[in-house]
């Protein structure tokens, strides 16, 4: 808080609390000594005056950025705890009447929103499968029937989702197969093909923004414009198959695979053209790569296996690593036998592979997880009769990370369609009245000086405190008409208090205070999260805050909605084809752009999108709270950052968080600063910054 304490009286200053009715006779040796007092008191009862005026002294702070009417609560959250451990766990799928069923990708898209696919025996040839996660259950999605099989899917948004494969033709040849999901029904895209040419895998940056890998007597590259499918070259490499991709962005893309299955393939594509990036080779028989995840550009995962016979006994799972500049092998704890087949990263950057363990004539599942420093084996189920594979995995957080497979329910018998999910689902939180009261032990006695007639009740909300310094009362304060916002909107009629000085008047209170388990008073986020939890503004999963997690867009906007107290806006028609009304932050997103805070993405005339379950960019976190705030835009001549040119399209909004410091940067030498734009904002980062908005003058 910034003060004016010049022109003290010699006796003493008349220190006004606007909002709150409270003026007191303060001495002026003691003047800044009682500011501060009042300042701990309000701030641990999370309060923040419009003004405090110390009228004679003239000490003023301006320009608060909430307007208490007298001391108002936020409703608080009460949730009931995840019992039991994390884990691996079995959930039902339909089998759709097959007798043999193979799931071969997965998608997560939110906690109600997974996507699983792969192929089912229709009684004389396999035809593709896709399943869809709805919150409570998995359900078959009609497809039309076809022969052929679909191996990996990528979820743009509930509306825009993408499955390949591979499609039989005439003579047993392949070719590739795309199927597209609107949001109502699944059709097949027609895909430039040549014979014996399949797709293994699917990412997504945007709707017109789409690529597939797989095989065509080489590596086999398409590209989805949002208009059709292309061919796009690749570095030609014989006898090449890529069966994985990952996109970190337009311009930083990573496609995984092999060569002649005796040697690895990494693919990367810079915007403009793909080129083959060295990466080592462990075994003298086989070196494959399956899969490929990203957490950062300079953050990268593959898995696959390798060899040094034919036999699946001598297999061992392969876990690489790209750190922005060379793909490096990453020991693990498999044992021989084992191949891993998917790779995947969630939202608090923990990575998982799946695969399978081939040894002693059974197949056992296989799940690992890389917390930042090591990979460690998780237990799962096994439910096959003698074999049960993993082929992909979709994480995204507890509850919401999902792997994908098969098992046997005899020898030689049916093949079924497996599912497994990690963690828990925690209770639905419910906000609920507050339950925090506060004592004044002065007389108050409220008379209307309008027609209204208005009886003042004081706030109910219970909170013990360590204690508070007594003040003394006098004199008597005339507040204007102010309104509350807080949860309900009040209008609070113009009333006189006149406070009765007592000699022991005190406030007694207690200090908001947060018991998530993963957030600690050392933190660096600690008292951001404490401050817009006790606000109502954000909550948790249980104990936990999951400070690590990575936000998505929806997430971000009620956030700033409810730290900004805004009325929700619900227009008559939903303006993002891909948030409907029963979208979980539908509300929070349509007050956010009525608020004119985001846009969105273009997908045709008169359309829409916003893409809420994407994880929110630094740059894009910094122009959202920027204009949430009102600031003016600054853009100096010379940029802070080095990676953030005066030409970015974000550049005056992350000069303009800087200079409200708000963001600060990553040190990349003498003098030099990275802001590193594109990067995920995780839960952590992102209250820090909402709270230095909130509380910086």
């Amino acid at each position: 808080m910034n003060y004016d304490t010049t022109k003290r009286s010699p006796g003493g200053s008349l220190l006004a609390i606007a909002g709150l009715g409270m003026l007191f006779v303060v001495p002026n040796l003691a003047l800044a000594q009682t500011i501060q007092q009042v300042n701990v008191m309000l701030k641990e009862f999370m309060i923040t005056p419009s003004k405090i005026i110390v009228l004679q002294g003239q000490a003023v702070q301006r320009g608060a950025s909430e307007p208490p009417a007298g001391i108002t609560t936020t409703p608080q959250v009460t949730s009931t705890p995840c019992t039991g451990e994390s884990g691996w766990t079995l959930v039902p799928v339909p089998d759709n009447g097959s007798q043999f069923v193979r799931l071969f990708g997965a998608a997560s898209f939110s906690g109600d929103d997974a996507w699983a696919v792969g192929e089912q025996w229709n009684g004389s040839s396999y035809g593709p499968l896709t399943e869809h996660w709805n919150g409570t259950q998995w359900s078959v999605i009609p497809i039309s029937p076809i022969v052929g099989t679909l191996r990996s899917i990528a979820a743009i948004s509930p509306g825009d989702v993408w499955a390949v494969g591979r499609r039989l033709g005439v003579g047993a040849w392949s070719r590739p197969l795309t199927a597209h999901w609107n949001g109502t029904q699944w059709t097949y895209v027609t895909a430039p093909r040549s014979p014996d040419s399949e797709l293994f895998s699917v990412a997504a940056v945007a709707s017109n923004d789409v690529w597939a890998v797989g095989q065509d007597q080489g590596e086999l590259i398409l590209h989805w414009d949002g208009t059709q499918w292309g061919v796009t070259p690749g570095p030609d490499i014989a006898n090449a198959v890529l069966n994985g991709i990952t996109a970190v962005s337009p311009s930083d893309i990573w496609a995984v695979g092999t060569s002649n299955n005796s040697e690895t393939v990494t693919l990367h594509w810079d915007g403009m053209t793909w080129n083959r990036v060295a990466s080592p080779n462990a075994g003298s028989y086989r070196s494959v790569l399956t899969s490929v995840t990203a957490v950062a550009p300079d953050d990268i995962w593959a898995v696959g296996y390798w060899a040094t016979s034919d036999s699946h006994a001598d297999y061992h799972g392969y876990t690489l690593h790209w750190d922005g500049t060379n793909w490096a092998i990453v020991p693990n704890p498999t044992s021989a036998g084992v191949s891993l087949y998917g790779v995947s990263v969630a939202q608090n950057n923990d990575v998982w592979a799946v695969g399978f363990n081939e040894q002693n004539g059974g197949v056992t599942s296989v799940t690992m997880r890389f917390d930042g420093e090591n990979w460690t084996i998780v237990p799962s189920p096994d439910p096959g009769f003698n074999t049960t594979q993993l082929y992909a995995v979709a994480a995204l957080d507890l509850g919401s990370t999902w792997a994908v497979g098969t098992h046997n329910v005899e020898v030689y018998g049916e093949a079924m369609p497996l599912v497994e999910q990690y963690g828990l689902t925690c209770p639905t939180q419910t906000p609920v009245p507050p339950s925090a009261s506060v004592t004044r032990t002065a007389t108050r006695v409220a008379t209307s000086t309008g027609t209204r007639t208005s009886t003042n009740t004081p706030s109910t909300a219970t909170q013990t405190s360590s204690p508070i310094p007594t003040l003394t009362a006098t004199n008597t304060y005339t507040p204007s008409p102010v309104t509350t916002t807080t949860g309900t909107r009040t209008v609070v009629p113009t009333y006189t208090w006149t406070i009765t000085p007592r000699p022991t008047g005190t406030v007694t209170i207690t200090p908001c205070t947060i018991a998530f388990s993963d957030v600690l008073p050392t933190d660096y986020f600690y008292e951001a999260v404490r401050y817009l939890y006790c606000r109502g503004v954000i909550s948790g999963y249980g104990t936990v805050f999951l400070p690590y997690n990575l936000t998505t867009r929806g997430q971000l906007t009620k956030i700033v909605t409810l730290a900004e107290g805004w009325a929700i806006y619900t227009p008559p028609s939903p303006t993002f084809r891909d948030v409907s009304t029963t979208q979980t932050f539908y509300q929070y997103i349509e007050t956010a752009y009525h608020q004119g805070i985001i846009s969105g993405y273009a997908c045709g005339v008169g359309c829409l999108e916003f893409r809420p379950g994407a994880n929110v960019t630094r740059a894009q976190l910094s122009k959202i709270i920027v204009l949430a705030e009102g600031w003016p835009l600054y853009a100096p001549p010379i940029p802070t950052f080095r990676d953030v040119p005066t030409a970015d399209p974000f550049y005056a909004y992350v000069e303009t968080a800087y200079q409200h410091n708000i963001i600060s940067g990553y040190s990349c030498g003498l003098g030099c600063l990275e802001f590193r734009s594109g990067n995920s904002a995780t839960r952590g980062q992102i209250c820090k910054i909402v709270y230095l908005a909130m509380t910086t003058p």
